[in-house]
């Protein structure tokens, strides 16, 4: 009966060790699978890495060539300002220039003019000498105003440069 025991026995450990088995190999199974879902969700974070990558170079690439042409066009406006400010410096010298011409033939203040109206100069100031010689003065004031704007210099003007 012993030998009956032992065999027994050892079908019984046998069937353990078949019972162990499939349970390893079911075990084998899930980890496999667990691992090949890993890989696959490992695989798919990388496609989405890349892809929001190439989206945001491809973004910044777009932002950057935009911000480039906003330069370029900040830069050309600055330019059309610019010209627009020697333009109107020009022409403001010339309606001056133009205005002291004239006040200064019927005034004769400067050298230029002194003795071109003495055959009126006495009417001039007939009645109110005072306004005579305040309008003298403020043709002088216009003079000195006229070299202040000649002494601007337009290239690349401070915004205090065009305030003023």
């Amino acid at each position: 009966m012993q030998i009956k025991d032992s065999v027994a026995n050892y079908d019984l450990q046998v069937q353990r060790a078949k019972n162990a088995l499939d349970r390893s190999v079911i075990q084998y199974e899930q980890t496999k699978i667990s691992v090949d879902k890993s890989l696959s969700d490992a695989s798919t974070a990388l496609e989405v890495a890349e892809n929001s990558y190439n989206v945001s170079q491809t973004v910044t690439e777009q932002n950057l060539k935009k911000a480039k042409i906003d330069y370029d066009n900040t830069d050309v406006q600055l330019d059309s300002l610019e010209t627009q400010l020697v333009t109107e410096k020009n022409n403001l010298s010339t309606i001056v220039d133009s205005v002291l011409n004239q006040v200064d033939l019927y005034l004769g203040v400067t050298q230029n003019y002194e003795s071109f109206n003495d055959g009126y100069e006495l009417l001039l100031g007939a009645r109110d000498t005072k306004q005579k010689k305040e309008t003298e003065n403020l043709l002088k004031d216009l003079y000195n105003k006229k070299s202040e704007l000649k002494a601007i210099v337009v290239d690349n003007p401070s915004s205090e440069d065009i305030q003023n």
